[in-house]
């Protein structure tokens, strides 16, 4: 007897049957336990079936997983500073198709927006004894632009370093470091910020209040109030601009900062919930279990209908189905990495071919390790 036919049987014997003129009032009431435990075995066949079909062209998927590779020590003087090695960055395109994973890679960071995508990328110049890192948006149809070196530069010793820490559909955070002097005598400087701009202008900051509203503001304040109490050594006020989203422990994290202006700064994380600007960032199962299955694992990122796992191992981006998670020595699939890169950026689709279009054309094949 089949376990919805056992759980019927029960309640007629507790409250009688609906036929039985004796015993109406309970069988009424039994009639109602009757449609819940109907309802529960329709939804538990539903989630058995769920766990073992995964069909083709229902559940297809797209993810693009935007990485960098972190420039190591340095390349060179300019003057008596050291000029940072720049970071690198690619996107991977991973897409399941009529149940086949595949993927492949493009140069640079790849963001949708609207009906195509942006490029993004960092761009290194250098005018005499000055290097500058610029943050060059274009669409991706067209080639980047090459930026204009900035201005009076010819007459500075040192570098201005930019390091891409989150990137969205409309906006970008980055990390930068700036370290020079004049030819003319005056001070060196060292500075650092955090700082969220539009892709539209790269160059300009926004103000925390006006994409989080002024509870973010406030939290910012009262959190960095916390953080110079149990570090008395850190001076300053964060700067409404000074702030941006992190990748930790699989979820995007706002932060921001105190100091930066003479080199000595702190980085904190605010408690505020940032998907207002981030978009969409899930995770299931949580970042506590990923990391106790898996102990080398570096991010994680579930898609949003559930139906694929990417865990970011060193080298590798090993992915799962949800329903499987606790076979966690059995990856559907897996995707060679260059060494330690960091995830900047995530972007999921249910509508593959679209993206295909032109995702496909520019990107480079890369080899997919299936079904261990």
């Amino acid at each position: 007897m089949c376990p919805f036919h056992l759980i019927m049987t029960q309640v007629e014997r507790k409250f009688g049957s609906l036929d039985h003129p004796s015993s109406r009032g309970r069988a009424l009431r039994g009639a109602k336990v009757i449609d819940v435990a109907r309802t529960l075995w329709m939804l538990a066949m539903v989630g058995m079936l769920s766990g073992l079909a995964w069909p083709a062209g229902s559940s297809d998927w797209g993810f693009l997983l935007g990485l960098r590779r972190d420039g190591r020590g340095s390349i060179g003087h300019h003057g008596r500073f050291l000029v940072p090695a720049p970071d690198h960055y690619r996107t991977l395109w991973i897409r399941r198709v009529n149940g086949v994973v595949q993927a492949s890679e493009l140069p640079g960071l790849w963001t949708p927006h609207g009906g195509s995508f942006r490029h993004v990328d960092v761009i290194r110049q250098s005018v005499v004894l000055w290097s500058e890192d610029r943050i060059v948006v274009s669409p991706a149809a067209k080639a980047a632009p090459w930026p204009t070196p900035a201005p009076g530069r010819k007459r500075t010793a040192g570098y201005l370093s930019q390091r891409i820490t989150w990137l969205g559909r409309d906006y970008l955070s980055t990390w930068t470091e700036s370290a020079g002097q004049l030819f003319d005598g005056s001070p060196p400087w060292l500075e650092n910020h955090l700082s969220t701009s539009p892709l539209s202008r790269p160059e300009t900051p926004c103000r925390l209040g006006d994409k989080l509203g002024d509870r973010a503001v406030a939290e910012v304040s009262r959190t960095a109030a916390d953080y110079r109490m149990d570090h008395p050594w850190v001076a300053g006020f964060p700067d409404t601009a000074d702030w941006g989203f992190v990748r930790r422990e699989g979820t995007w994290i706002l932060s921001s900062q105190v100091g930066g202006h003479d080199g000595a700064f702190a980085v904190f994380d605010v408690p505020v919930c940032p998907r207002r600007v981030v978009g969409y960032d899930g995770l299931d199962p949580a970042w506590q279990e990923v990391s106790d299955s898996q102990r080398s694992a570096l991010d994680a990122f579930t898609a949003p209908a559930r139906q694929v796992l990417a865990v970011v191992l060193p080298g590798v981006v090993e992915g799962y189905r949800v329903s499987d998670i606790m076979r966690w020595s059995d990856p559907q699939w897996a995707v060679a990495l260059e060494g330690r890169e960091f995830p900047v950026m995530e972007q999921w689709t249910d509508d593959v071919d679209q993206w295909e279009r032109t995702l496909g054309a520019a990107g480079r094949a890369l080899e997919v390790r299936r079904h261990f």
